[in-house]
């Protein structure tokens, strides 16, 4: 079975959703990592009088890269904070933006210079 675009993920695609996510952000790689940012962007739309198409899965995502040390993950979360609008999916990514910026010992992009559209 599949999802329609314009439709919520169900239930059972969204948990192989977050695990294919964890797989790949494990992986660290830079197509790995962009797919996982892509899947949260999709994750993360706007489906017209229900919402997100899969909070939970956008969330993970964030989640995985956010654990992912790489320079790679690191542009997908900068590319995330300023696509998404969602302020909880928002916050998540810039807490994984800080984390991942103190274990590099490295600065945080600027959330003024990346706010998501409305913001």
């Amino acid at each position: 079975m599949h999802d329609e675009p314009d439709e919520p993920l169900s239930a059972r695609n969204g948990d192989l959703a977050r695990g294919l996510a964890w797989c790949l952000a494990g992986e660290g790689g830079e197509r790995e990592v962009r797919i996982v940012g892509e899947l949260a962007l999709s994750c993360a739309a706007r489906i017209p009088e229900v919402g997100q198409r899969s909070a939970k899965t956008a969330n993970a995502c964030i989640a995985a890269l956010g654990e992912t040390m790489s320079e790679g993950a690191t542009a997908q979360l900068t590319r995330l904070l300023a696509a998404i609008e969602y302020p909880q999916a928002r916050a998540l990514i810039e807490k994984a933006l800080q984390s991942a910026a103190a274990r590099r010992g490295g600065a945080v992009p600027d959330a003024a210079a990346t706010r998501g559209p409305g913001a």
